[in-house]
């Protein structure tokens, strides 16, 4: 299904821009994977009946409209790679588990498999980081850029004109309150010596 949806966007996508092309992608995709799993079923043909090599065509095959559909839908390459490749591994040894039977009775090809098999957990753990740091930014959050908005800038350049403005009244106070003690301490010694 995944690689006839992306064949045939890839055919149909400059032809039928929108929604109703990508209305007709999916008929024709739901379309041949049903008559392809229709003729399998009936003629107990599969694609690992050309061999490894073919298949190892169409995984490549695979792999590029994989990486080319998570491209076009905004992934940068490295992104791209690493999720076409987790899901081109998956999806083949899904689809054809006669090769993975064949690569476990070649020592070289089970070496292989065990290679990849082990990379997925490394690739995913990039993805995840590379995910985070985009998201969240190299030093955390992300904060908007205020030199690109107007707005932005002269609104946190009147809270600061704001907070600053507060600091200097805070400062006023406390030297008026710091006076007036000082005041009413000397009207209560002067009273004091008027009493007595």
């Amino acid at each position: 299904m995944i690689i006839f949806t992306g064949l045939a966007q890839f055919v149909f996508s400059k032809k039928f821009p929108g929604q109703g092309g990508k209305a007709i992608s999916i008929g024709i995709a739901i379309t041949l994977s049903a008559g392809m799993s229709v003729f399998s079923a009936t003629t107990g043909f599969r694609l690992a009946n050309f061999g490894p090599i073919a298949v190892g065509i169409i995984v490549i095959l695979v792999g590029m409209l994989v990486f080319g559909f998570i491209k076009h839908i905004g992934g940068n390459t490295v992104n791209s790679g690493i999720i076409s490749f987790i899901i081109t591994y998956f999806l083949i040894r899904s689809v054809t588990p006669e090769l993975y039977e064949w690569a476990g009775n070649n020592q070289f090809a089970a070496w292989i498999d065990s290679a990849l098999l082990l990379a997925i957990p490394v690739l995913i753990i990039i993805l995840i980081s590379r995910l985070k740091s985009k998201l969240l930014g190299s030093t955390g959050w992300k904060l908007p850029k205020l030199a690109k908005n107007p707005a932005l800038k002269q609104e946190a350049s009147q809270e600061v004109n704001d907070f600053e403005q507060r600091k200097k009244l805070e400062k006023k106070s406390i030297k008026a309150e710091k006076r007036a003690n000082k005041t009413e301490k000397i009207i209560d010694r002067d009273i004091g010596v008027i009493i007595s």
